[in-house]
């Protein structure tokens, strides 16, 4: 009977030490089995996370604004990093001919040198062209639509004034450049431009003068460059004020032309503006001509009462 008790005895401390050794395996190694799909699922999610920050990233800030930072501060963060060329044409394809408008609006006609058959002029010269690198979201920058930058950060099409007279050449670089949120960009500057005009002064003061300024690359070919008017600008060419003014600025019109240098073979475009004016002649008729016929009658009828009475008398002596 002892033995059967103490056989009994063990047999319950044998089962107890089972169940504590099963409950041990399970609390030691089944949370784990659970916990790994969560730490997968965890895993995954940040990994999803990084991608949306990485997207974001190249759209929008992955931080949040700073109060004492604008969003256009922000977007010129993100533009102009060291990736940006400002020497390369703003464009994915190599091949691709980047299309740049041209125009002009006069202001003021300055000064006309008859002897030296040049003119000077007060222009506004406004430059546009598509840089594929400046393009944002504007959800992710407050709805910015356009920023403001100085020209020397961007890439600028070398355009120059090839018939200009004067000793040097316009500084544009002080100017802004205005970027669209679609990578639109538009660059103005004042220019004042002496060209080379020839002068046909046979029907002075009632004659008419046609003055040309052309535009062209310094150095990209039209395979590169591809020159040309904006259309859409022509009725905002003559801010010249009419009133008190010595000419009269008919109409401006343009022509795109393609010729080939000595240099290459590749086609050059250019855009050449001309200026059509009259000259205003009352000024001169009041001034000049009317005065002149003045002495010129008065001198005559002078001349007539003074001659005549001489001449009757030398008669009567003899």
């Amino acid at each position: 009977m002892k033995n059967t008790m103490h056989w009994c005895i063990l047999a319950i401390f044998f089962l107890q030490g089972i169940l504590l050794a099963s409950t041990a395996f399970k609390n030691k190694y089944a949370p784990n089995k659970a916990k790994s799909p969560n730490t997968e699922m965890k895993r995954v999610d940040v990994h999803s996370n990084n991608s949306l920050l990485l997207s974001d990233n190249t759209d929008c800030p992955s931080m949040k604004k700073n109060e004492k930072m604008s969003y256009e501060t922000l977007l010129k963060k993100k533009l102009f990093t060291a990736n940006y060329d400002t020497s390369s044409r703003p464009v994915f394809d190599d091949k691709q001919a980047l299309p740049v408008m041209v125009s002009i609006s006069l202001y003021h006609i300055l000064d006309m040198n008859e002897k030296f058959q040049t003119i000077r002029f007060y222009f506004s010269i406004r430059l546009q062209w598509k840089d594929e690198h400046m393009t944002w979201n504007e959800s992710c920058y407050g709805n910015r639509k356009k920023i403001w930058t100085s020209a020397n950060k961007i890439w600028t099409p070398d355009t120059v004034i090839i018939n200009n007279a004067d000793d040097e050449f316009i500084d544009k670089s002080q100017t802004n450049a205005i970027i669209r949120s679609d990578g639109h960009v538009l660059w103005m500057y004042p220019a004042v431009v002496t060209t080379y005009c020839t002068l046909n002064v046979k029907y002075f003061p009632f004659d008419e003068q046609a003055c040309t300024i052309k535009f062209i690359s310094w150095t990209y070919s039209g395979l590169e460059l591809d020159l040309d008017h904006n259309e859409s600008l022509a009725a905002n060419e003559v801010y010249y004020v009419k009133k008190n003014q010595e000419w009269f600025v008919r109409k401006i019109t343009y022509k795109r032309n393609e010729e080939r240098y000595a240099c290459c073979e590749e086609p050059y475009p250019d855009v050449t503006f001309t200026i059509h004016m009259k000259r205003r002649s009352l000024f001169y008729i009041f001034n000049l001509i009317f005065p002149c016929q003045l002495i010129f009658t008065f001198s005559s009828t002078t001349v007539v009462h003074v001659i005549k009475p001489i001449l009757l008398h030398k008669n009567k002596l003899f």
